[in-house]
């Protein structure tokens, strides 16, 4: 054992008694202020983007910290302060710099802080928890406390908008890769979730985009041909609960954007069929079948044509102009649809219409002198059974064809004429303009007369009775079939323009011919045998 004198006693008691001092000031000094709200309660919990009025309850239960010579609040760095509502239960003066409230007493010295009240104006534009930490000196001694700020989220994510036209409402998408890439310009989460669905309503595709480092983009590649053909929706679903356990998240944690597009990985279908020929002029109609999307453009390899209408439709209108009269012509034509998409229609191959002009060389009309013209009625013309007559050589038919249907529009007289019989089959003219087919019994002609791109005029051959044809004519109105020669469609022949010499015309030439050369032969055959 340890034995000590009574001066160690006595220092050992004093010493004691000092620490003791030092820890019962202590406690007046760390443990006799109480900070709070006015409530009562240890923390603030406001909304974001709102002002709202902090009211700050101080109470100093000990002489120490009742005198005080400053206070001074500290707001996080993410707060606004509104000056106007600042200010002190007590007569004060405070100042502000930054974000930091100083008070002090209004007549310099120092202040009793008995159960005061300080109250400021301030809003947080961030959700999430903070601190303000409030101090106090008394003199050199300056003490501090933090009271915790619990600020709501009560705004969702804003500005989800398609970056850099990547997908568009609407738009047409095809291939293996296509970026998906949105921006976000409001509480920006850590990812977003790309769901894609179908028409019915079915997932076909789930993909997470993460945030691109520090900006606002979010992306992911999306492989079309997975998807079904058709539209799809795109849901943009974006989670931004930030708060964790402490404070509250009174937003929608769950927000969805959807744009709907098109997806099309099928190659169209192209067609194409003459609608009307001219002397001069091909139109025919290029059809697009197969396409989930609409045709964006179509081409044609002749470089004389192009699309006149329907442009961007499944039915596109093509036409070329200054051509030769009864010339074919070939066209392939290539369509892009709105995906990009491209196919070519089978070469096809398209007739001018006869180059018409004279017969026997006169023009503008038949060289025959006809020996009798019929004038049926015009009941009898458009009747379903037509206007049947027996008619020899030389003799025809005036048929009145309007621009406009059987009935209405500017009209025109035409013709129809037997120019020749033979045994087996008959040359009908139809004219203003000739045109001569061949027909045996049962074959007939449809004639386009005046080039709007219908038919006008329908004969046909019932039978050859007694050196005469038996003929029904009738007036339609039919669209110009591709299979057409030019303006006429016959299960005949269309006889050529040019009129061959008839047989027997070159034989009396013949004849003078052969004669005046036995005659010089005999002559000089005389002269020969006389001058022996």
């Amino acid at each position: 054992m340890i034995k000590m004198d009574k001066q160690a006693k006595s220092d050992l008691v004093v010493v004691g008694l000092f620490l003791v001092g030092v820890v019962v000031l202590l406690g007046f000094v760390f443990g006799a202020v109480l900070v709070t709200t006015v409530t009562g309660a240890s923390n603030f919990t406001f909304n974001e983007d709102t002002y709202m009025l902090y009211n700050i309850s101080f109470n100093a239960s000990v002489p120490q910290d009742q005198n005080l010579s400053s206070i001074t609040i500290t707001l996080p760095a993410s707060f606004t302060l509104n000056n106007t509502y600042t200010n002190a239960s007590f007569i004060n003066n405070y100042s502000v710099a930054s974000n930091v409230i100083t008070y002090i007493n209004y007549t310099g010295g120092y202040f009793n802080a008995t159960n005061i009240t300080l109250w400021f104006n301030a809003s947080a534009s961030t959700p999430g928890n903070f601190n303000l930490t409030l101090a106090w000196t008394n003199g050199s001694l300056t003490n501090s406390t933090n009271i915790n700020i619990f600020v709501n989220d009560t705004s969702y994510p804003t500005g989800i908008t398609v970056a850099d036209s990547t997908i568009l409402t609407l738009g047409n998408y095809s291939g293996s890769s296509k970026l998906i890439n949105i921006s976000i310009t409001e509480d920006l989460p850590s990812q977003v979730v790309f769901n894609i669905t179908n028409s019915l309503g079915v997932q076909n595709q789930t993909l997470i985009a993460s945030r691109q480092g520090s900006t606002s983009y979010y992306n992911a590649s999306l492989d079309t041909t997975t998807l079904p053909e058709g539209n799809v929706t795109l849901i943009v679903q974006v989670n931004d609960t930030r708060m964790g356990t402490v404070g509250t998240d009174i937003s929608l944690s769950n927000r969805s954007w959807n744009i709907t597009f098109v997806i099309d990985n099928i190659v169209p279908g192209v067609a194409i069929a003459v609608s009307n020929v001219t002397r001069t002029s091909i139109v025919f109609t290029a059809t697009v079948s197969g396409a989930t999307s609409i045709p964006g453009t179509c081409t044609i390899d002749r470089a004389g044509a192009s699309v006149i209408s329907g442009t961007g439709t499944l039915s596109q209108v093509i036409s070329e102009g200054g051509l030769s009269c009864y010339t074919t012509y070939s066209y392939i034509v290539t369509c892009t649809d709105a995906a990009g998409n491209s196919a070519s229609s089978s070469s096809a191959s398209f007739k001018t219409s006869v180059c018409g002009g004279s017969v026997g060389g006169s023009s503008g009309g038949s060289s025959t002198t006809w020996s009798m013209t019929y004038s049926p009625l015009e009941s009898e013309l458009v009747s379903t059974e037509g206007y049947t007559k027996e008619m020899k050589v030389k003799e025809r038919i005036k048929v009145e064809v309007y621009s406009d249907g059987l009935s209405s529009g500017s009209k025109e007289t035409h013709h129809v004429g037997v120019k020749e019989i033979k045994t087996d089959s008959v040359i009908v003219e139809v004219a203003s303009v000739p045109v001569e087919v061949e027909l045996n019994a049962g074959e007939d002609a449809s004639v386009d007369v005046n080039e709007d791109g219908y038919y006008d005029v329908y004969v046909k051959l019932n039978a050859i009775t007694n050196g005469k044809a038996d003929l029904t004519i009738m007036k339609v109105y039919e669209e110009v079939s591709a299979e057409s020669e030019g303006d006429v469609e016959t299960s005949g022949e269309v006889v050529s323009d040019e009129v061959p010499e008839k047989e027997g015309k070159s034989a009396p030439w013949m004849i003078i011919i052969i004669v005046l050369v036995i005659l010089a032969v005999a002559i000089g055959g005389g002269i020969a045998w006389k001058n022996r």
